[in-house]
């Protein structure tokens, strides 16, 4: 479970965010919905440990994050906290399923248990026998699917995701949305996404919205 509170954020005396709190649920599809330049991104960086708030709290699973030293807040990224981005972040010079694994070798864990892990999830995600394709060879929502294989290998509970149907046309961009709640279903986890896409966050179980630097709940 992830909870900000009274978070902060300015660039260059410019507020970004202004006393946003947020409670993810857990196994919930969460929608962080706001217009370009809302301060969205910047949450959710923030959310998953990528920026510092200038001031307030995150916790995640009941650890305040500032208070914990470098080498935990890198293992909570690795172990706990998975990202999916715009851009699917594929490695061109490594197959689907050797991006997939990057995880699991940074946190130096069993790559052959993991192997039986990824192609569980390859299975439930659709990409079952693409694993070992290059990734100019897949479309551009297969390549998303294993981004999203890649930040689920290490079993993190939460799903961070910026914007991640941002680089898909609209019915792959609806197909990722049905594959979160897949994931949700199935694997038990929560998904926390920022789009601007209001007919995107409507499938969601929750809808928080960004305007201007401040978060609210809207369902």
């Amino acid at each position: 479970m992830i909870v900000a509170k009274n978070i902060f954020k300015s660039y260059q005396n410019q507020a970004v965010l202004s006393d946003c709190n947020f409670l993810g649920s857990n196994s919930k599809l969460i929608a962080i919905l706001g217009a370009s330049g809302s301060g969205k991104s910047t949450f959710l960086n923030i959310l998953g440990g990528i920026e510092q708030p200038d001031k307030g709290t995150i916790s995640i699973n009941g650890k305040i994050y500032s208070t914990l030293k470098d080498k935990e807040q890198a293992e909570i990224r690795n172990k706990q906290i998975g990202f999916v981005f715009q851009e699917h972040r594929l490695l061109p010079e490594l197959s689907a399923l050797e991006n997939v694994l990057l995880p699991v070798r940074i946190a130096n864990e069993s790559i052959s248990e993991a192997k039986k892990r990824a192609q569980g999830l390859f299975e439930i995600l659709g990409v079952d026998g693409l694993e070992n394709k290059m990734p100019a060879e897949l479309s551009g929502g297969e390549k998303q699917r294993f981004a999203v294989a890649r930040a689920l290998i290490n079993e993190a509970d939460t799903i961070l995701a910026d914007e991640p149907s941002g680089a898909l046309d609209n019915k792959n961009a609806e197909n990722l949305l049905d594959l979160f709640l897949s994931v949700r279903d199935k694997l038990s986890k929560t998904i926390i996404f920022v789009t601007h896409n209001e007919t995107l966050a409507a499938k969601s179980d929750e809808i928080w919205r960004m305007n201007d630097g401040q978060l609210s709940r809207e369902n």
